[in-house]
Parts: structure tokens; sequence; C-alpha cells
């Protein structure tokens, strides 16, 4: 699991806060695992949205 969806979802920081606390390389890392994880579920929502308007 990415550390900054950890931070975000486990330990209740704010996207800033969250920001703040990452650093360096394991923090644009992290931001590009969340940014494609995003992506993904954006896909599957429309995905959904599509069946749903069936």
């Amino acid at each position: 699991m990415p550390q900054i969806r950890s931070l975000l979802y486990d330990d209740g920081f704010t996207i800033g806060g969250a920001r703040q606390r990452l650093t360096g390389d394991q923090a644009k890392n992290d931001v590009s695992q969340s940014q494609q994880i995003i992506k993904q579920l954006r896909i599957e929502l429309e995905q959904v949205l599509k069946i749903l308007r069936r």
C-alpha cells in the first residue's frame, strides 16, 4: 500500500498534511502511485455508470 494512502486513510491526514509528511523521491513515488489508483478508479466508475444507464 502506498504510504500516502496510508497517511490519508489510516492516519487521518489531510492531503496537504500527507504531502508535508512525505519528502523527496518517496513522496514523488507515492503521489505517482496514488494518481494511478485514482485514474483506475475513475475508469472503473465510468464503466459502472455505463452499466447503470442501460
